[in-house]
């Protein structure tokens, strides 16, 4: 199963990966040339995401897809903990690192966040999907993001409302694409 190239046109979608910046939790740039590649079941899921996010008035921003296993391996290096980073080998799920994830938010009529109570990748309990300890407002739009993406076909994890993926992700193999890493991750 090939990776396919995902574009902000095709989809209808916002992209701002935040490892190709200095914009996330390691506050240095893990994607040497960002660009977001998912499996092709998965592309067909996020299309039709975005499709009812739009029904809805709102579009979809994405902040990652597919990642290496050298970024994985970078990720948990920073933080080794399995409630927020999956383990760089096979006893993590590892849903990026099969083409088979992604996180994203919402975004209203005019290009801004939905409040979801915390940033991307903010690694607290407030970012679990359950929580109830955030306003009703953000409980709601987390429901409304949860939602559409389980309409779309994505399952999701209790711990990080942004994080959502194919079901039964252990059965699609970790992909092994030396030619796409080099052109995510090299110089």
């Amino acid at each position: 199963m090939p990776l396919v190239p995902i574009d902000e046109k095709q989809y209808s979608i916002k992209i701002d990966l935040k490892y190709g910046t200095l914009d996330n939790f390691t506050k240095n740039i893990i994607y040497k040339k960002p660009k977001l590649y998912l499996l092709d079941e998965a592309a067909d899921a996020l299309k039709r995401a975005s499709d009812l996010a739009q029904a809805m008035g709102y579009k979809l921003l994405v902040w990652d897809g597919y990642r290496p296993l050298a970024a994985a391996q970078k990720l948990w290096d920073a933080v080794p903990d399995p409630r927020f980073v999956s383990r760089p080998d096979e006893t993590g799920p590892l849903g990026h690192a099969r083409g088979v994830a992604i996180d994203l938010t919402l975004l209203d009529e005019h290009g801004h966040t939905l409040d979801m109570g915390t940033a991307f990748d903010a690694f607290t309990e407030l970012s679990y999907h359950k929580n109830i300890d955030v306003p009703m407002t953000v409980q709601r739009n987390r429901f409304m993001l949860l939602g559409l993406m389980k309409a779309a076909g994505w399952d999701f994890i209790t711990t990080e409302w942004w994080h959502y993926q194919l079901p039964n992700l252990r059965s699609y193999p970790l992909v092994k694409d030396r030619y796409i890493d080099s052109l995510i991750m090299d110089e």
